[in-house]
């Protein structure tokens, strides 16, 4: 029907003509090939793109550590897969290496597993050039798909705490603290006053001592945590709420004042929003023998402490007294 139409109105001349094949099937249809082809070509070049990001992104996280089951798994980028890494004569190395490229503090430990035949998660290895290996050179450069005979396989752990931005010290005098070089290091103050320090322990907890939290000190949302100074005046720092403060119930003094015994003082606080880490806010790690001890400390038992983070060494109490005290 519409096509006698265009033909009578055709007999009328040749403006009507034009302006009515305009509207016709054909030119229609020829428009709608127009805009899927350009579609096409469209999602044709996102699709590259999004390929050509992938390929990027993967290369930054070609590598996994800490997970689990703690093996390492480096990523196969011409096969598309993950690969386990192969036990070899440089394991050492090889998992200090890992732990630097990843932006860990340092390696923790590594041991080695056996993948049985049957794993799910077994069949595929590689396997290190050993005279190849080098800090400051990614290791996927210095490793090649292979069967690995003995199918033992590389666990790795990593240290993720105690970073610091400043590692060597500087101090003035022999006491004062450089700002960075304890970054876990925190002011507990109640309305506006420092009492106690404490340490960062995860984004949420801080611990510190339980001494620090006497019945007339338990109003908690008067407390504040000051972090990432040197200073325990709150300057251009960050200051973090506490929601929830938790001390050891055996902490006897809190039973009877009148007792003097100091075992099981400690107390843990979370906060109502977790931390966001930087050069001066990090975690601290668990002590080991002859760790640095720092802190604001008093002249004596009676007077307030100094402004300044100060620093001292010391050593653990031997068996005897650990024993005695847990």
């Amino acid at each position: 029907m519409y096509a006698e139409k265009v033909v009578t109105e055709g007999k009328m001349g040749s403006r009507a003509i034009s302006l009515t094949c305009v509207l016709t099937p054909c030119r229609v249809a020829g428009l709608c090939v127009i805009l899927m082809t350009l579609a096409a070509i469209g999602a044709a070049v996102w699709a590259v793109v999004s390929f050509c990001t992938m390929e990027e992104d993967t290369g930054f996280y070609d590598v996994q550590v800490n997970s689990p089951d703690q093996r390492l798994r480096v990523f196969d980028s011409a096969q598309k897969r993950w690969r386990q890494v192969c036990s070899s004569s440089s394991n050492d190395l090889l998992a200090s290496i890992i732990c630097e490229e990843v932006g860990f503090v340092s390696l923790v430990n590594y041991s080695i597993t056996s993948v049985p035949e049957s794993s799910g998660d077994g069949g595929e290895f590689f396997c290190v050039r050993t005279d190849e290996l080098s800090y400051g050179k990614k290791i996927k450069d210095s490793m090649f798909p292979c069967g690995c005979e003995n199918r033992e396989v590389l666990k790795v752990l990593c240290q993720d705490c105690g970073r610091r931005s400043f590692a060597a010290d500087r101090i003035v005098g022999g006491l004062d603290s450089r700002q960075g070089s304890w970054p876990w290091q925190v002011s507990l103050q109640y309305d506006g006053v420092h009492q106690c320090g404490g340490s960062i322990i995860s984004n949420r907890w801080i611990i510190s001592a339980a001494h620090c939290f006497p019945e007339r000190y338990r109003f908690v949302n008067r407390w504040r945590v000051l972090l990432g100074s040197i200073y325990n005046k709150p300057v251009n720092a960050n200051v973090a709420e506490v929601k929830t403060i938790v001390y050891h119930s055996s902490y006897l003094p809190f039973v009877d004042s009148n007792i003097d015994d100091n075992s099981r003082d400690i107390a843990v606080l979370a906060l109502t929003q977790p931390l966001t880490f930087n050069e001066y806010i990090q975690p601290v790690c668990l002590p080991t023998y002859g760790q640095r001890l720092i802190g604001w400390s008093n002249g004596d038992s009676h007077r307030l402490g100094k402004c300044g983070l100060l620093r001292a060494s010391g050593g653990c109490p031997t068996g005897g007294p650990c024993a005695h005290h847990q």
